[in-house]
């Protein structure tokens, strides 16, 4: 995982890809690149190409690449991600806490784009509000709704769940995004919304109003790889990390 183009120089990139082509064939390899529109216009003036651009010219980008934001990516760059089958990684709550930009979501899965989402920073950790920041930036930069939805699948929440998940898989190099033989036993317990058990809801409407209302008390079990991780909602060292977590702050604020 170089950092990004900034943090390596050339050599040192070509010595990565180097080692990562000798490793198994779903071994990943991760970058930041064209995060900010000043690291573009800084590329531009070293080089006279733009990040993205740079990257192509220096890496064989193919379907074991996750390209960390790329949230400045022109239409030509945004076709050949897609054309790579590199994997978009987006924090787009952090792209918007640090005022990077919005990620042309909409051009990049048309190209038949793959994206999967994370987080760059610990303001709020939550799938559910990552993804709605996502549909509500495209929203915004496109003037209608219900963007990153298609006649296939028309549930907002849906078909952006299915999409990152399919593209966590790929940026992970693991088997995973789906319930299927062969792949991880990930999946997620819904409970009912409020004042509401959830039985009269079809499961793709439960799934909008947990993430565009914002409601954490609406997830139950978690299971990862087949472990429970969390129970009704509950982790079974929450008591533990609580009072560690206390006690942490308790001696940063003495020490403030």
């Amino acid at each position: 995982a170089p950092h990004s183009l900034r943090a390596v120089d050339q050599g040192e990139l070509a010595q990565l890809c180097q080692l990562h082509a000798g490793l198994e064939k779903t071994a990943p390899i991760h970058i930041h690149v064209a995060e900010q529109l000043p690291e573009v216009k800084a590329s531009i003036a070293h080089n006279g190409r733009r990040p993205v651009e740079a990257l192509f010219d220096q890496a064989d980008v193919n379907e074991r690449w996750c390209l960390i934001h790329a949230t400045h990516m022109n239409a030509q760059e945004t076709q050949m991600v897609a054309r790579a089958g590199a994997t978009v990684g987006l924090c787009p709550l952090t792209e918007a806490n640090l005022g990077d930009g919005i990620f042309n979501g909409a051009e990049y899965v048309k190209a038949g784009g793959h994206f999967g989402i994370g987080s760059d920073s610990n303001v709020n950790c939550d799938p559910f509000a990552e993804l709605a920041m996502l549909e509500y930036s495209q929203r915004l930069l496109h003037h209608q709704r219900t963007v990153m939805a298609s006649d296939a699948q028309p549930h907002n929440a849906t078909s952006l769940l299915a999409q990152a998940a399919t593209g966590g898989g790929r940026a992970t190099g693991r088997n995973m995004g789906k319930i299927a033989p062969g792949y991880a036993a990930d999946f997620f317990e819904m409970t009912g919304a409020p004042g509401n058990d959830g039985r009269h809801l079809p499961l793709n409407s439960l799934l909008d109003y947990r993430m565009f209302t914002q409601n954490p008390r609406m997830v139950g079990d978690v299971v990862v790889a087949g472990r429970l991780v969390l129970n009704a909602g509950h982790h079974p060292c929450e008591a533990e990390i609580n009072q560690a977590f206390d006690k942490t702050m308790a001696g940063l604020c003495r020490e403030i």
